[in-house]
């Protein structure tokens, strides 16, 4: 062998050694976010997650790669599994992404029941007349919901063709929320000449408006009825608030700032209820609440203060305050990086556990940043007992006594799903234990 072929053959033996060598500390990588999944609880998913097939899974990485969060899936042994499954929103990038069909989209797990109200495929609920879209009845995400809005309002908008007895003063459809579902579902059903009575209680974008400033929301193409499409993956709060305002500026429709606290009668004739109004009437009824409901309240003394708030407000407000936050999540740890951004003196996230791992894995990896800075004072396995009027918060931190002085308390340990309110309906719930939303496209 002369000394030409032996280099050729020894460069190809060192970079498929290298290629090797990289495998394995991709995998060695990959187990070990496994175990810390396993070690945290995130592996159980909490609402709508992936489901791998391992008989048709290939290994190609490609429902990893298209994950927007870059923690829900790892390549171990050649296959995909989930590793911090309970940070999955949803987006279900992985299973458009995956080439050989081997992933469904479930909601729930054995482990977690994930509660949902009972939803027929035309949107329709139990209760004739009542229906449902977006992440209340189980899928989340902006473009989900409003792909969901629309559908439901074209099928509302047949029921009503099908059923031509109409009132001629009631409204075709009381749409309740102005959230992406809500949103899409009133351009629709505006779009297709139906009369509207449309409610939210905190005006057009629903909960988005409590994104803390500059947040950015992960997304994929949509296109809202009677607008242009919109093809940008990432957006800002900011951004998608606009788009919402001008869509509906350019259809002429508004929500009316109102919460809706009941809705008696029946199909054609329903009686809609709400905060500091008359009834309105109207024949069909779509709830694009979402699941978040009421915040959920931390139930000490003091809570009421004028100074105590579940909602990041806009950013002035922070300059040169104290700052204190209540939560573990996202929007705990967003709330109190935001703070930090926004000028405040003194920031601090108080959290229950000992770690942090609710939050998706690049905002711990921002707090971490900011904690280490000086930024961020991080209170761990500490809660929350009293407050008092002059601002003190009085905290069980281990067992240990202690106060903080704050201008501002921010509250964000998760909401309350409309259950109740649900309830007081008539619809039916269901329990969720992994049955499929999506299943393979073959």
């Amino acid at each position: 062998m002369d000394l030409e072929t032996l280099l050729y053959w020894i460069t190809l033996a060192l970079i498929g050694l290298g290629f090797w060598f990289l495998d394995r500390h991709r995998e060695r990588r990959a187990q070990r976010r496994v175990a810390e999944a396993h070690e945290i609880g995130t592996h159980i998913p909490v609402s709508l997650s992936p489901r791998i097939d391992p008989e048709r899974c290939i290994g190609t990485a490609a429902c990893a790669m298209a994950c927007p969060e870059k923690s829900i899936l790892e390549i171990v042994g050649g296959r995909a599994i989930l590793a911090h499954a309970a940070h999955c929103v949803g987006h279900g990038a992985c299973y458009q992404a995956c080439p050989v069909d081997a992933i469904d989209l479930v909601i729930g797990s054995e482990q977690r029941g994930v509660h949902i109200p009972h939803i027929q495929p035309n949107f329709e609920t139990n209760r004739r007349g009542i229906y449902i879209a977006g992440e209340l009845g189980g899928m989340g995400l902006i473009a989900n919901a409003i792909q969901q809005g629309t559908e439901a309002a074209d099928y509302i908008d047949q029921d009503l063709a099908d059923d031509p007895d109409a009132v001629t003063d009631y409204a075709d459809v009381a749409v309740i929320g102005s959230g992406p579902a809500g949103i899409a579902a009133a351009l629709r059903l505006h779009q297709l000449g139906r009369r509207i009575a449309w409610f939210d209680r905190y005006g057009i974008g629903g909960a988005v408006n409590t994104y803390p400033r500059q947040k950015i929301v992960m997304t994929r193409p949509f296109h809202l009825p009677g607008w242009r499409p919109i093809r940008s993956r990432e957006l800002s709060k900011e951004q998608l608030a606009d788009t919402f305002r001008r869509a509906t500026d350019d259809a002429g429709i508004t929500p009316k700032i109102a919460e809706v606290t009941d809705i008696t009668g029946t199909n054609n004739a329903f009686q809609i209820v709400a905060a500091n109004s008359t009834p309105t009437a109207a024949r069909r009824v779509l709830l694009a609440l979402g699941r978040r409901g009421n915040p959920r309240r931390l139930n000490v003394p003091g809570e009421d203060l004028p100074f105590v708030t579940y909602v990041y407000r806009d950013g002035w407000q922070y300059e040169g305050q104290r700052v204190f936050v209540v939560g573990g999540g996202d929007s705990a740890v967003e709330s109190a990086l935001t703070a930090v951004r926004d000028g405040a003196d003194r920031v601090m996230l108080c959290y229950r556990g000992e770690r942090i791992t609710r939050a998706r894995a690049a905002n711990r990896q921002r707090l971490e940043r900011a904690v280490d800075a000086g930024e961020v004072e991080l209170l761990l396995s500490a809660n929350v007992t009293r407050l008092e009027p002059d601002g003190t918060v009085y905290i069980d931190q281990s067992g240990q006594q202690r106060t903080v002085s704050a201008d501002i308390v921010i509250i964000q340990i998760g909401g309350e799903p409309p259950t109740e309110f649900l309830n007081r309906l008539g619809i039916e719930m269901d329990i969720k234990h992994g049955e499929t939303i999506a299943g393979p496209r073959r």
